[in-house]
Parts: C-alpha cells; structure tokens; sequence
C-alpha cells in the first residue's frame, strides 16, 4: 500500500516510481482491484462544488498529481512528495505495460466520439491488442450499476475516467485479467 499524505485535507499519494510499479504489478497478480484517481489545481474547486466528492476521493487507493502545477504549488507551501511523477506520465507508462503483457483496457469518460479516437489511438499507436468499446463519462446514476457490471465483465487493466468519480469498491481500474 502506498503512503498517503494530507495536503490541507486533500490525500495525495506519495511514492518512488519503483514503489508505484510495485503496487501496480502486485495488484495486477492478485486480482485486487484499485481506483487511480488524480488530483489538480482544480481539485478544489471540484471539492467545493460537488459535496462528498472530498470524503469520496480520499478513500481511493492511489491519487496521482496531475500536472506540474499542482506538484509545484506543494513545493511552494513546504509539502515534498518523493517524485515528480504525473498522470500523462502513468497512463502512457500503463498503456506500455498492456502492449508488452497483453492486458486489455478500456475507455470511461469522456464522450463516445473521443472515446472512439483514444480506442484507435491505443490500439495503432501504443499496439494494445485489446481495447474494450469505451463508455460514455456522460451517464446518469441510474446507469452507475450497469456500467460498473460492464467494467467487471471486461475486468481491463486500466479505465480511464473523466467524470463523475468512481464509487469505492464498485469501479476496477487494474485487474489481472487478459
């Protein structure tokens, strides 16, 4: 498990790369199932104007920083995370780990036409094999459970999410199977 750090009530994961990896592959191997979710310099307006997002948020298993703005901001105000390692970084790193192992992954959020584009993108330009048909980050909460059912039938790698924010224990982002 990796440490987390309270950054003015906001968690934030705090690792080395190799620490990450390890938690990623250890994840992978056992089947577990882990929400990745990333935090900006937006984070708090998003908190304040979403209740329950923070309390949601925070549970989660690992929050990368998106962007250098906000790792730059902490730096400012006296927080040192170990590394300077981003969410663009993680998720082309992730998309090579699904080209070299064979893992499949799939697309949550954003619209269906991006989704379309990003499916083709991964397949041609990162070589995963198998990219499950995305899902629109458009839903309503009555759709939640089906899309969650969807995401645990393909049981991807990784899904990336736009919004709104996963449920704790309900949306997989790494699994191990193929």
């Amino acid at each position: 498990m990796l440490t987390k750090i309270n950054f003015h009530g906001i968690n934030i994961s705090d690792f080395t790369e190799e620490e990450l990896w390890s938690e990623i592959d250890s994840t992978i191997h056992t089947g577990e199932q882990k929400v990745v979710y990333w935090r900006s310099l937006g984070t708090p307006y998003l908190i304040k104007k979403t209740p329950g997002l923070l309390e949601i948020t925070n549970n989660f298993d690992i929050l990368l920083i998106d962007g250098r703005g906000l790792f730059l901001f902490m730096k400012m105000m006296g927080q040192q995370l170990r590394s300077e390692l981003y969410t663009s970084w993680f998720t082309l790193e992730l998309l090579k780990k699904a080209a070299k192992n064979n893992y499949s992954v799939m697309i949550l959020g954003a619209t269906e036409e991006v989704n379309r584009t990003a499916t083709s993108n991964i397949k041609n330009q990162y070589k995963v094999k198998t990219v499950h048909p995305g899902i629109n980050g458009y839903f309503t909460p009555e759709e939640e459970d089906k899309i969650v059912e969807q995401i645990n039938k393909f049981a991807p790698i990784s899904s990336s999410l736009e919004s709104p924010p996963p449920k704790k224990n309900s949306s997989p982002i790494i699994t191990d199977t193929i």
